[in-house]
């Protein structure tokens, strides 16, 4: 029976996370929904600001640029380019130019972004650190030419100006710019993922648990002997 106790609270942990996972994916779509904005008012404002929509205006700085690693399009691995753009208020922010394949012989040559002014239309994306898991991290210290996670604190260093506390993933720009390279990212699909059935599976391996249980103590009880 305590086996069946432990699938039951396993099922009930995968309803407490699809009920997470249905709030985080209404909170998403809601920021996707909202009209485009200044990055000024996105920063002025409290809560959940990621994926909003933000336009931004400046120059990149190219020689500044750093690679986010273990980024995949349409199964292929890759990287993600991430580059400041020097904006108008005199302040720097990353934008995530999107993706380029892995280079034959190490880390990809990444197409020049536009020269001069220009226009980045994206979604707000926030700083991402390893944590004290057992994943990839990268070196404390020194100059990064390449991140596993965009730490904005960690790369605000090597950046030209005072570097903003979110990136920007872009979805477009004016002038577009050549080639067909970085490739920008999309919107998120948003589901519920497996927890539903995971939910369903240990809820019947309780049952099975039970129903087992109460077989084995039927074939156990003694049988009285007739005088």
């Amino acid at each position: 029976m305590v086996v069946a106790v432990v699938f039951v609270r396993l099922g009930f942990w995968q309803i407490s996370r699809l009920h997470e996972r249905e709030a985080s994916n209404r909170q998403l779509a809601s920021n996707l929904a909202d009209p485009v904005v200044s990055l000024e008012e996105i920063l002025s404002q409290s809560g959940d600001v990621e994926y909003r929509h933000v336009t931004v205006t400046g120059e990149y700085v190219p020689r500044f640029e750093v690679l986010l690693r273990n980024r995949s399009y349409e199964g292929q691995p890759g990287y993600h380019v991430l580059t400041p753009l020097k904006l108008t208020s005199g302040m720097t922010v990353l934008v995530d130019r999107g993706w380029v394949p892995i280079g034959i012989e190490g880390p990809p040559v990444t197409p020049p972004p536009p020269e001069g002014f220009v226009e980045v239309t994206g979604v707000i994306r926030t700083s991402k650190t390893a944590g004290s898991g057992l994943g990839p991290k990268d070196p404390a210290t020194g100059t990064l030419t390449a991140v596993f996670w965009p730490d904005l604190e960690r790369l605000a260093g090597q950046m030209p100006g005072s570097l903003e506390p979110v990136y920007v993933e872009l979805r477009s720009q004016v002038p577009a710019g050549g080639g067909d390279q970085p490739i920008p990212a999309t919107d998120p699909i948003l589901t519920n993922g497996p927890h539903l059935s995971y939910a369903v599976q240990w809820f019947a391996f309780a049952l099975i648990a039970i129903i087992g249980y109460f077989l084995l103590t039927r074939k156990r009880r003694p049988v009285a002997r007739e005088t």
